[in-house]
């Protein structure tokens, strides 16, 4: 989990919700966004916090500002 502001966010819930808008797997996922699969797994599962730069790509992939993205994990 994140802290934004005050905010906790949980990165994993914003990952859920945009992978159910889109229909998108993991599998999915890990092509279109060239981030490794398990690392996707570590994050999705909370072993793992996500670096800055694949906050960015997580959002790019979904076509969303990073700041949507964060903000459907609230």
């Amino acid at each position: 989990d994140f802290t934004y502001e005050g905010t906790i966010m949980d990165i994993n819930k914003s990952l859920k919700f945009f992978m159910e808008r889109d229909q998108m797997s993991s599998v999915e996922l890990s092509r279109i966004s060239k981030i490794n699969p398990s690392t996707i797994s570590l994050i999705r599962n909370k072993h793992r916090s996500p670096r800055a730069s694949t906050l960015l790509t997580f959002a790019a992939t979904f076509n969303v500002e990073v700041s949507e993205f964060i903000a459907a994990g609230e």
